[in-house]
């Protein structure tokens, strides 16, 4: 499936945009004659069956996914840089027709075939002109009004808790340190040990502690920042290992080390080894800026960002 990140890594200065968009999507995928009795239903006296790809069903995302690129993979093959509904306006004719003959059915009253270096995709607002993503105004205040009923000593339901953390995992794309500021909350609500399917309308009493990991959600500005986009155009790579007793890194042939203190000697492996990835950072960061960093420690990634 697309995602915010592999779109947003797709898209380069200046570029200008088109959208297509298809009429009843899934109906264009047709199901195989003998799963065709799996797709039955009844409706006052009459049976009737499926014989296109129905809405509705967990896996039919991915299955038109994986169906689209497949139909799509002879204009990569022309060089058009098209990204499932984004596609690059110079072949935009070429991707009409193409698509038009295989049968898909485009829906030209929601398609925005104008040229336009702005888009919006899935309460995204993307600028090619200023380079940067952002979350749209209606996401915003979505998010802002689920916020809202979480109030100290509120009880609410875990459907709700679930929902509000489901927003977050969407915008941390273009959130700064949104995955690390939604950690709280996830292991608050790991605490109460409950499970989803049975659990939706059980009701969990808002805490200080809910309310103190949604404080960095409240940030009036936080989700007003946005995000840079753009490809990598190149990275560099920092190697990091740590022991009980020092630690090391290495940059571009430079390196770097140091001694733990009495105190840090005795902290976990686990800790001391990103304490020397942050302590790596900190020492390269004039080399680092504006990089694609891939970190890596005891020979595996366990960090790749881009460093503004």
């Amino acid at each position: 499936m697309l995602t915010l990140r592999q779109l947003l890594s797709a898209i380069g200065p200046g570029d200008w945009f088109t959208i297509i968009d298809l009429t009843d999507t899934y109906f264009h995928i047709a199901i195989q004659p003998d799963h065709r009795q799996f797709l039955r239903f009844a409706f006052k006296g009459t049976a009737y069956k499926y014989l296109v790809l129905p809405f509705g069903l967990s896996f039919a995302p991915h299955t038109f996914t994986k169906c689209v690129k497949a139909a799509l993979a002879p204009l990569r093959e022309k060089d058009v840089r098209i990204l499932a509904y984004l596609d690059d306006w110079a072949h935009l004719s070429l991707t009409l027709s193409h698509v038009q003959a295989l049968g898909f059915s485009v829906n030209l009253r929601k398609s925005s075939l104008i040229l336009s270096q702005q888009f919006s995709f899935l309460g995204l607002e993307t600028c090619s002109v200023s380079n940067r993503a952002c979350l749209s105004e209606h996401r915003v205040a979505a998010f802002h009004r689920c916020l809202a009923q979480f109030r100290l000593g509120r009880k609410l339901r875990f459907r709700t808790i679930l929902q509000l953390l489901g927003m977050m995992a969407s915008m941390i794309a273009v959130v700064p340190l949104g995955l690390l500021k939604m950690r709280a909350l996830q292991r608050w609500t790991q605490s109460h040990r409950l499970c989803a399917p049975r659990h939706l309308q059980r009701r969990l009493t808002i805490s200080p502690s809910c309310m103190l990991a949604l404080l960095p959600w409240r940030e009036p500005s936080l989700l007003q920042q946005g995000s840079p986009i753009g490809r990598v155009s190149f990275r560099k790579v920092v190697s990091t290992d740590a022991s009980l007793r020092g630690w090391g890194a290495l940059c571009e042939g430079a390196a770097v080390r140091g001694v733990w203190t009495s105190v840090q000697c005795r902290l976990h492996i686990n800790h001391l080894e990103l304490l020397a990835t942050f302590l790596a950072l900190r020492h390269f960061r004039p080399v680092l800026t504006g990089h694609h960093v891939l970190i890596r420690t005891d020979n595996t990634t366990v960090v790749s960002y881009i460093n503004r």
